[in-house]
């Protein structure tokens, strides 16, 4: 009996997930179905912009900072701990 219990919950488990797994997939479908086919999209023209190294940038800058402002260190005005005797 312990074997087949072993296997009847294994089974159900993979029930389990394979119907949560099914959900979600199908959740999504709600709005691509509602919206109806898809248009002919219209071709833009490139602007030459490229905005990706000034992004790049502005997060290492965000991020060293954010390195600085945190960083644990000793304070001159910190209260020293008292020693154990």
């Amino acid at each position: 009996m312990n074997a087949l219990n072993r296997l009847v919950n294994a089974w159900r488990r993979a029930i389990v997930a394979f119907a949560l797994l099914m959900t979600l997939a199908l959740a999504g479908t709600g709005d691509a179905w509602a919206r109806g086919p898809r248009k002919e999209p219209e071709t833009k023209a490139a602007t030459g912009k490229n905005y990706m190294w000034p992004y790049g940038l502005v997060m290492m800058a965000i991020t060293l900072g954010m390195m600085a402002v945190c960083k644990q260190g000793r304070r001159a005005d910190e209260p020293t701990k008292p020693e154990p005797k």
